[in-house]
């Protein structure tokens, strides 16, 4: 009942308060904002969802102009309004027309235009809460967000790029029949932002990477499986998530058959990882896989499966691993291994580190396929046993 009552006196109050955002002066265009905040969203009663479309609807422009406003406090206040309505799942497929290119002009145009740290954090935000909301009806707007998004991702502000990695994601899921169109233009911003010194950002982006290429333009991995592989050195979480990127590459990425050799290492590194969650992602989601590959191809692997012996002194403590992930490692290795023996020599040790942890799962997992490439992997195993790291010896 209150909230019954409580619909006529706010909409009765908003006249003067919408004629107080047009006001020349910026000091009552801050108060009338904050009237605007306060009568709508903090009266006491809330107002029930057609009220606010209707609300929305006729102060729309007035809030959308105040998204340029020359006063940073007004142009806070407006976007969090903005934000407000489109978290409260108010706002109309046909008003997207007033919000995004504006959004777009504040954010995207170079030189920037929005200075705030805060504004553009909010701005971001509304975008993404838009893409939850409409989905593939943003399609429309995909120039104008994908360059919004090339632009924050690499942000000065550590929040603003987390978020706009958020939203890349968000983004690439819900456009997925047309993402492929604009993906390959956030691949390099994605990539620098991957080195943010925060672990956060850098998780943000790695999850953002894996979603541009299962749902963009997956040839892509070329240039991105370098970068993504790097992050095998990062801090436990962030190869917990690399694991898991990996994983859902190998699943369901839908060229994942050109691209296993660029795909494999990013789920394999987390095999023979220091960290007991790590590996046993890694573990879960290597099985999963294999199992996958093994339905796809039945018919070629059909009596290989049906075959399979136990074979006599197998290496203590390991598992043998199941016909599908033995298959895959023997036809990726040929690609795989020339670049592993470059790791392998590489004057860090970082790298060689990573790259003799590698070769050890792919000997095993390669199992009676690795005499094809006996000559390669002894000089890989002769560099890593000779290393002047203990570390990387004990891994061959």
């Amino acid at each position: 009942m209150a909230t019954q009552q409580s619909e006529p006196d706010s909409l009765s109050q908003l006249n003067p308060i919408l004629s107080e955002i047009q006001s020349d002066n910026k000091a009552k265009r801050r108060k009338g904002l904050e009237k605007y905040q306060q009568v709508v969203f903090e009266s006491g009663g809330e107002l029930n969802k057609d009220s606010l479309s209707e609300i929305f609807g006729f102060s729309l422009r007035l809030l959308v102009t105040g998204l340029s406003d020359v006063s940073e406090i007004n142009r806070i206040n407006a976007a969090n309004i903005v934000l407000k309505f489109a978290e409260g799942g108010v706002v109309s497929q046909n008003q997207l027309i007033d919000i995004i290119p504006t959004i777009h002009h504040r954010l995207a145009v170079i030189p920037l235009l929005e200075e705030s740290e805060e504004v553009r954090l909010i701005l971001v935000n509304i975008i993404k809460v838009l893409t939850l909301s409409f989905e593939a009806k943003l399609i429309p707007f995909m120039n104008e967000v994908v360059n919004i998004l090339k632009r924050t991702v690499v942000d000065g502000s550590p929040d603003v790029r987390k978020v706009s990695s958020e939203c890349v994601s968000v983004y690439a899921r819900a456009t997925r029949e047309k993402f492929h169109m604009q993906s390959k233009s956030l691949v390099e911003p994605l990539i620098k932002a991957l080195h943010h010194q925060r672990f956060k950002n850098r998780i943000a982006s790695l999850n953002a990477l894996g979603d541009l290429l299962l749902y963009g333009d997956g040839s892509v991995i070329q240039d991105v499986s370098g970068p993504l592989a790097k992050c095998a050195m990062d801090l436990p979480q962030v190869r917990l998530v690399l694991v898991a990127v990996g994983g859902a590459l190998a699943l369901q990425m839908p060229d994942r058959y050109s691209y296993w050799h660029r795909i494999l290492p990013l789920l394999l590194f987390g095999l023979r990882d220091d960290d007991a969650d790590v590996r046993q992602k890694a573990e879960e989601l290597w099985v999963k896989v294999g199992l996958q590959y093994e339905r796809e191809n039945i018919d070629q692997l059909k009596k290989d499966i049906d075959f399979d012996i136990t074979m006599e002194n197998y290496p203590s403590g390991e598992v043998r691993p199941r016909v599908g992930c033995r298959v895959l490692v023997q036809r990726a290795l040929y690609h795989i291994l020339p670049g592993l023996m470059n790791d392998l020599d590489d004057w860090q040790a970082g790298p060689r580190f990573q790259a003799a942890k590698l070769l050890a799962v792919l000997i095993l997992n390669a199992d009676l396929g690795i005499t094809q490439y006996a000559e390669k992997v002894l000089v890989g195993l002769h560099l890593a046993a000779g290393d002047r790291e203990e570390n990387i010896v004990k891994q061959v």
